[in-house]
């Protein structure tokens, strides 16, 4: 027979017990699932379609969020990745490092189970003839004392045959404010944004240690810089810039340069846009920054301020006040009061 007692104690510990193994139910069965398997891969140079070995390769498992289930250095142009834990319905993120660059793919988990997976990457070179910037959108933002400035570029690689353009010390250069700092610098390929070294040369220059591969890249870059009035933001660098546009925020901050044209009007309510002609490699183009002339009406204090009935009230008694008025109510009435009785006073005398 089972105690009454101990029901209370024990039935809490079953629920805590069931709780536990109905959490661990999904692991278990991800992990039945995933049997482990060997994958074969081989890697193919695009730019001269001979195999070509990678010095990393990595796989990522994605569900929620991307979970690493191999990182290991091949060895060969083809070579098997051992006991890789693969799902056949499983998404994967599938890297890897040639000439420093690195690759991604995704692909589901039957597609590297049942075949020779194979990977192309390119031969890099730091020849910039076949590189420009396709198009640069520059977003100013001023708030007080500082201006936040952050680039968006698209550079394009026509490099034929293809290649990936890469300098560890600096792929290319473009011009840049003196005194900025915190610089962040990110480029779009993998699955997230990837950072790159940016780091600034001399008063007006920033390095961009950036690989570009075949075709478009997108970069980001974010800088922020202390606010004085009449300070110039640069364009330009060692890379023809066909297109660029500059959006201005507040809408009231003035930008003057030559060649420069106002887009006001724009969709964006509270910006500025701005464009500029295409720059060719090595031209300097700054643009100058003014407050311009932004009135702001008299400050209120919504707290202090009397009330509109006040206000009519308060003028009442000045506009009385300045008409000179008559005697106040009271003192009339008394006056009147002792009249009669002066006058009762003599009657009765007589």
């Amino acid at each position: 027979m089972i105690s009454t007692k101990m029901a209370p104690v024990r039935l809490p510990l079953l629920a805590i017990a069931l709780a536990m193994v109905w959490a661990a139910l999904p692991v278990q069965a991800q992990s039945m699932d995933a049997n482990p398997v060997d994958l074969k891969f081989e890697v193919i140079n695009a730019t001269t379609g001979a195999p070509t070995s990678v010095e990393r390769m990595t796989i990522e498992y994605v569900r929620t969020r991307r979970n690493g289930i191999l990182d290991f250095e091949p060895s060969g142009s083809s070579f098997v990745a051992p006991g890789v834990p693969i799902k056949d319905v499983g998404k994967y993120i599938v890297a890897v490092w040639h000439q420093g660059v690195p690759y991604w793919w995704s692909l589901r988990g039957r597609q590297l189970m049942d075949q020779t997976t194979t990977l192309h990457v390119f031969d890099t070179t730091d020849k910039l003839d076949d590189v420009s910037i396709a198009g640069l959108n520059l977003v100013v933002k001023r708030q007080e004392t500082l201006l936040y400035l952050e680039y968006m570029l698209q550079v394009d690689n026509t490099a034929t045959p293809q290649k990936t353009v890469f300098d560890r010390t600096a792929t290319f250069e473009m011009n840049f404010p003196a005194g900025a700092s915190n610089i962040e610098a990110t480029y779009r390929r993998g699955p997230d944004p990837t950072p790159f070294e940016a780091e600034t040369r001399g008063s007006s220059q920033l390095s961009l240690a950036v690989p570009l591969t075949p075709g478009l890249n997108h970069l980001r870059i974010a800088a922020v810089i202390p606010w004085r009035e009449g300070m110039e933001i640069p364009l330009g660098g060692n890379l023809d810039i066909v297109d660029w546009s500059a959006l201005v925020s507040p809408e009231w901050l003035e930008v003057k340069a030559m060649e420069l044209e106002s887009a006001s009007g724009a969709d964006l309510p509270g910006i500025a846009r701005y464009s500029g002609p295409s720059l060719a490699a090595g031209r300097d183009f700054p643009l100058r920054l003014h407050s311009g002339e932004v009135e702001a009406g008299p400050a209120e204090d919504l707290f202090t301020q009397d009330s509109p009935a006040a206000a009519d009230a308060a003028k009442a008694d000045n506009s009385g006040e300045e008409k000179g008025g008559g005697l106040p109510l009271p003192f009339m009435f008394g006056g009147v009061f002792i009249i009669i009785l002066v006058v009762a006073a003599v009657l009765k005398r007589k």
